[in-house]
This record gives structure tokens, C-alpha cells and sequence, in this order.
């Protein structure tokens, strides 16, 4: 089941041993959040309107402000300060990257996602750490070794001979 981070889902998720996972919109959000709490930052979207209790807002209002920031740091900026921007960009992702991984790193959930993602053909290994590439590989053809062949009780057919 996927579900946001709601203490009452959690729990009743718990309560009853189901397996779930958390909706990557919620953690991303979450994320963007963290990742912008920081004085210089709020200074820089400090001209764009937010509401924090629009959920996604924040992120709406960085993308426009990453939008017009060659306009913005054109009029704006001198050359000096243009540096402190991309360190600030920088400072943004690493954050947002960081708190993703602490909060929200699972290796069980990580090797399911991997081995679902090798399954669908419309990703197969795109999403896939190349480097976990082949031991995601690995373990799709064991595990599929390891279930019970189908029970074939009549003769092979020949293909496109139907059965009478």
C-alpha cells in the first residue's frame, strides 16, 4: 500500500503487518521543505508567494523562481553574487539529496523497487544504480528458478495446434 507519512496510516499499517510505501510526492515535498529552511534561501523566494498549507506550493514557487533566475540575477546581481547563487543552488540539492537518503533510505524497500523496476518493461534497468544492476539481475533469474514448475498434466502442443 502506498500512503503519505500520516502517524494514523503507519499505525494501521502496522497494526495489521501490511507492507507499504511511502508516496514519493509526500517525500519529495518533505524534502523540498527541509531543503529550503535556510535564511539565505528564504531571502532569495522571499518576492515569490507561498502558502504552506498548499501542499506542493513551495516547490511550484522554486521552479518559477529557477525559471527567471538568468533574468533575475541579470538585473539584480553583480558577478560576485552570482557565484553565492550557485553555491546556494548547490547548497539546495545537496540538502534535498541528504534528506531523502537519511530519512528515507531502506535497503528491503530499495531491492523490492529495483526488482520491480527490472520487471516493467517500460524501465527495466533506467532507475536501476548501475552499479546494482547485475546483483538485482542475479537475484530476478533465482528467484524465478526457485518457483515451482506448472503442473502439466496433457501432452506439449505444437504451437498453433489447438486443443480439441
Amino acid at each position: 500500500m502506498t500512503t503519505d507519512s500520516g502517524s494514523n496510516m503507519i499505525k494501521a499499517l502496522k497494526d495489521n503487518a501490511w507492507p507499504n510505501l511511502q508516496c514519493f510526492g509526500h517525500r519529495l515535498h518533505n524534502a523540498i521543505e527541509n531543503g529550503v529552511k535556510d535564511p539565505r534561501i528564504d531571502r532569495a523566494i522571499g518576492l515569490i508567494t507561498e502558502s504552506p498549507t498548499r501542499w506542493g506550493s513551495r516547490q511550484r514557487m522554486i521552479e518559477r523562481f529557477l525559471e527567471q533566475e538568468k533574468a533575475l540575477v541579470r538585473v539584480l546581481v553583480s558577478y560576485s553574487q552570482r557565484r553565492k547563487t550557485q553555491s546556494s543552488r548547490k547548497t539546495i540539492k545537496g540538502k534535498v539529496m541528504r534528506y531523502l537518503d537519511d530519512k528515507y533510505s531502506d535497503s528491503v524497500k530499495d531491492e523490492l523497487l529495483d526488482m520491480s523496476s527490472l520487471v516493467d518493461p517500460r524501465f527495466r534497468t533506467t532507475y536501476i544504480d548501475p552499479d546494482k544492476v547485475e546483483p538485482v539481475k542475479k537475484r530476478a533469474v533465482a528467484e524465478m528458478m526457485s518457483l515451482p514448475a506448472p503442473a502439466n498434466n496433457s501432452t506439449p502442443q505444437q504451437p498453433g495446434t489447438a486443443v480439441q
